[in-house]
């Protein structure tokens, strides 16, 4: 932030308004609403299906916080909220909820100790399909394996599960091979993978802007 807004003092607002003209940084911050337009914005940009909003910094602070072992007490004094907030303690009580649906299970502290994930696309890819409505059809009739995870909605494997499972979805099918492509499999273990399912595509307003 520093090198690109020339910004030193590490008390003073990191959102800061820019001259209308010649665009440089003003010693005054933006005003909240301001700030909540510009986070909504860029959450619309990058295709984020919930609308984030000026308040979603804040709360998504304190959940890494508390991720990262600060109690309540120090999550408050860190991002403002009164001690014993109860709309903060209410955000803890959520976090924990999740934390322990996802039990048994440990928090990974940067993307190489994340193992291989698979979604539709990929494991379309994975098994060679020539169409994804193939593997959607097997999971809604519940003839492959449970999904490890959900995001927003959608089964989310380890890659492992699947490669387990094949078999046994293998056993079941009458027309489709269901063999595992085994450069896909390297792509997805080694992190190189770039088929269908590899990078976001932003949809709804944020699509239509491109």
């Amino acid at each position: 932030m520093e090198g690109a807004a020339g910004l030193t003092d590490p008390d003073g607002y990191a959102w800061r308004r820019l001259h209308n003209r010649w665009h440089t940084v003003l010693e005054g911050g933006l005003q909240p609403a301001a700030i909540g337009d510009v986070v909504t914005r860029a959450g619309e940009r990058a295709g984020i299906e919930i609308r984030f909003t000026g308040h979603s910094p804040r709360r998504g602070l304190a959940t890494s916080s508390r991720l990262k072992g600060h109690d309540q007490i120090v999550i408050a004094k860190q991002d403002g909220w009164a001690p014993h907030s109860k709309v903060l303690a209410g955000y803890q009580r959520v976090l924990q909820q999740q934390v322990a649906a996802q039990e048994p299970g440990v928090w990974a502290t940067s993307v190489a100790e994340v193992p291989p994930l698979v979604g539709l696309q990929e494991a379309t890819q994975l098994f060679g399909l020539t169409s994804q409505q193939n593997l959607s059809a097997v999971v809604r009739q519940g003839r492959c394996a449970p999904a490890d995870y959900q995001l927003s909605g959608s089964p989310l494997w380890l890659l492992d599960t699947l490669i387990e499972a094949a078999p046994d979805i293998r056993a079941k099918s009458r027309t489709v091979m269901w063999a595992i492509a085994p450069q896909v499999e390297a792509a997805l273990r080694q992190g190189r993978y770039t088929g269908p399912g590899s990078v976001i595509v932003p949809r709804g307003r944020a699509a239509k802007a491109l």
